[in-house]
């Protein structure tokens, strides 16, 4: 923890070229609010999942129980791009107040409810604060002068990194020692503090009124359905399988309607989403890798669990019980708190696209070795260190490549577009790793065999390489220049 110390004094120290930007202790303040803000969105993904079991005993209904989760996903899903570009338009600090205020509703309704559906109902609600993340990084990017915000974005990454775990860990207590109702009861709280403190530490963000008066705000907004029905589909190959046609259909569909929505939103002279700005090299080569790490490191998470669980007699896994295989990830959450602020620093010292073909690097590295030390438990450590250590790099470089070139009033909605992108895409990776494992079973055993592992380890570190290509052949390390205002 001593180097997140560090970051955090050489934030306050640090001096800015523009002096309305906020320094010294209101530059702590407001950050140490929007990371306040980032817990509770982090929360709402975690906690909800050490619950889950419980959930069960009390409900019996196995399917319905998976919707806890789905009902959050396929909201915050849309409403992270949404958020944020209402955030850009009509001030950033407003929006975020009302996200959690939506966090705060969905988790009291969840908390209070007698019934499953009340409790997926209340879940729905949480999603609508999806665009936290999103209008978060925006704010920073108000409130800060450029050569700090990598430092901030830095910060903020590690505050997700340590909500992930801590929620886990914190959501089991809650569990073990109390009653379901608790999680939602502590997602809340964290949400509303978040709530008090914004008014008195984060500067309130001028709208931009000439560009509301002819947004387009209806249609712009169609996207969300179809975000919706593909990650839908995605969630239900296990149950349906990969050859059942209503998947299928259904991304077909919605993919024909997303390229009806581009089109739209390319022939609007002010939209809600700019199409055109998210081509710009820069912001395109940036989401690009971001979608290569959703599909490799991201992914990877739930993998590395189903992975240690296996029977040690598969020749891959370590027999371990669901508690241990959380344990073992552990150590990689926490590696990733400390180094995220100090990625950060690289990221303002040597630019984005080293920092994203660096930590490629690591992590693929990573990913391969567990074809060779699956079994082993300090070298499943150790190369769980190794790959969240590596998407970190990626995580916290890529988002601030997109800081850098976006113009300051679509900084959110660039943002949140890139939320999306990575939860639509961490998807696809998750059901990329399963289709070798199905397909490569051992005889007799319902368990995968050995090549199924081999298979969806490569496949992971090659789309970590990927990302890695990417931002060597794509982005360029001097000379980029900032996207034109091409629409409000």
């Amino acid at each position: 923890m001593a180097r997140t110390s560090e970051a955090v004094q050489a934030l306050e120290n640090s001096g800015s070229d523009n002096p309305k930007m906020l320094r010294g202790k209101a530059a702590l303040m407001m950050l140490a609010t929007l990371v306040i803000a980032e817990l509770a969105a982090t929360f709402e993904t975690s906690m909800i999942i050490a619950g889950m079991k419980q959930l069960l005993v009390q409900f019996e209904r196995p399917v319905a129980i998976g919707w806890l989760l789905t009902s959050y996903l396929l909201v915050a899903s849309g409403s992270a791009a949404l958020g944020g570009r209402m955030g850009d338009l009509f001030g950033r600090r407003t929006v975020l107040m009302i996200s959690l205020g939506f966090a705060i509703t969905g988790s009291l309704i969840s908390a209070v409810s007698h019934s499953l559906e009340g409790i997926i109902a209340g879940r729905a609600i949480q999603g609508l604060s999806g665009g936290i993340l999103p209008l978060c990084v925006g704010l920073l990017r108000e409130n800060l002068s450029m050569r700090r915000v990598p430092l901030g974005v830095g910060i903020i990454s590690s505050t997700a990194a340590a909500g992930a775990g801590g929620g886990l860990v914190l959501g089991g207590l809650l569990v073990d020692y109390g009653h379901w109702s608790l999680i939602f009861y502590c997602s809340a709280l964290t949400a509303a503090i978040a709530m008090v403190l914004m008014p008195f530490t984060v500067p309130k963000s001028k709208p931009q009124i000439s560009f509301t008066r002819n947004a387009d705000l209806i249609a712009g907004a169609l996207f969300m359905p179809p975000i919706a029905i593909i990650l839908l589909a995605l969630s239900n190959i296990s149950n349906l399988g990969w050859l059942d046609g209503r998947i299928w259909t259904g991304i077909a569909v919605a993919a024909a309607a997303l390229v009806l929505w581009a089109r739209h939103e390319l022939s609007h002279p002010n939209p809600l989403i700019d199409v055109r700005l998210l081509a710009y090299r820069p912001i395109l080569s940036a989401n690009i890798c971001m979608i290569f790490l959703a599909m490799s490191g991201m992914a990877f998470a739930q993998f590395l669990i189903l992975m240690v669980q296996q029977p040690v007699a598969s020749g891959v896994g370590l027999g371990v019980t669901a508690t241990v295989a959380g344990l073992i990830k552990l150590p990689g959450n926490i590696v990733s708190t400390i180094t995220a602020p100090v990625d950060g620093q690289l990221v303002a010292h040597f630019g984005g696209r080293a920092i994203i073909v660096a930590g490629g690097l690591i992590a693929g590295l990573g990913l391969l070795g567990f074809i060779f030390f699956s079994q082993h438990i300090v070298a499943v450590i150790c190369l769980s260190v190794l790959v969240t250590g590596g998407s970190t790099m990626m995580l916290v470089a890529a988002p601030n490549i997109i800081i850098q070139h976006a113009p300051e009033h679509r900084t959110s909605e660039a943002i949140g577009v890139m939320t999306v992108l990575r939860s639509v895409f961490m998807a696809i990776g998750v059901q990329m790793t399963m289709v070798p494992l199905a397909f490569h079973t051992r005889p007799g055993s319902p368990y995968p065999a050995h090549q199924g592992f081999i298979i969806s380890l490569t496949l992971l570190a090659l789309m970590s390489a990927m990302a890695a290509v990417t931002a060597l052949i794509f982005l360029r390390p001097k000379g980029m220049k900032p996207a034109p205002p091409i629409t409000a």
